[in-house]
């Protein structure tokens, strides 16, 4: 059903690109319950973030991993904290980030979580 709406918004001139958008986003949460279909959307991500030639896409890698971390995917969590932590493609946040990296942890973790969140957590009760 929402494909379907998202289509008749895409439809011809006079449709609603945001209505049409919100419906897109609903049918991808709804299609997410698959773990090899998050794991395939945050890998699309990587790609995005260091292709083979030419720059990073960091919006589209930020965009198909905030996807997969909705769907508590630990290592789009951790893909997420490090462009919040190093600022890439988006205002650099060491408190974002170590939240980030904390919820990676609760949902099974990533490589380098415990010393990513001692990095960031210096300081920080």
């Amino acid at each position: 059903d929402a494909l379907k709406r998202a289509d008749q918004q895409l439809a011809g001139s006079g449709g609603d690109r945001e209505e049409a958008r919100f419906w897109l986003r609903r049918a991808l949460a709804q299609g997410l319950g698959e773990q090899r279909l998050v794991w395939a959307i945050t890998q699309l991500g990587t790609i995005y973030a260091s292709p083979n030639a030419g720059s990073p896409d960091y919006a589209s890698a930020r965009a198909l991993w905030q996807l997969a971390a909705a769907q508590g995917d630990p290592v789009a969590l951790c893909f997420l904290a490090s462009l919040y932590e190093n600022g890439l493609g988006i205002p650099k946040d060491d408190v974002r980030a170590l939240v980030l990296y904390r919820n990676a942890k609760t949902n099974g973790g990533c490589r380098n979580v415990d010393q990513s969140i001692a990095r960031l957590s210096k300081g920080t009760p």
